[in-house]
């Protein structure tokens, strides 16, 4: 499969009116299939660093959430919302930070 179809086709279509075909044709036609290239994979690059910054969001959002229940937690014990020992808090604390990373 041809990996420069623009350039091609617009080789394929050149007039014959024009100038002829020659060595430095060839050079600048070998420029512009280099650039439709280096183009095609800029693009497919960005396609999937979009597709990789989306999982990324995601993860970052479900890490903020974690970390305000965390703090959630942290401000009902120290208003005495809730009664477990700090010893037993603190362990159930960093147990549900520790699942929530995994």
């Amino acid at each position: 499969m041809n990996d420069t179809p623009e350039t091609d086709l617009l080789l394929s279509n050149q007039h014959h009116d024009c100038v002829p075909f020659d060595d430095s044709c060839g050079q600048l036609a070998e420029l512009c299939r280099k650039l439709e290239r280096e183009r095609d994979e800029a693009i497919q690059q960005l396609e999937v660093g979009h597709v990789l910054n989306s999982g990324l969001s995601i993860k970052l959002e479900q890490y903020q959430r974690n970390l305000e229940l965390i703090a959630e937690d942290c401000e009902s014990w120290l208003n005495s919302e809730n009664d477990e020992p700090s010893v037993e808090f603190i362990k159930l604390v960093a147990k549900y930070a520790r699942e929530a990373i995994k």
